[in-house]
């Protein structure tokens, strides 16, 4: 079970979601 969820985390795409942390946590003005 472990071994299957860390397989399916590794295979997600994480930049969209960090960049989207990233602009909801550190807005930046332009």
């Amino acid at each position: 079970m472990k071994l299957f969820f860390l397989k399916t985390w590794e295979n997600i795409d994480f930049k969209p979601i960090l960049k989207l942390i990233q602009i909801e946590m550190f807005p930046t003005r332009s």
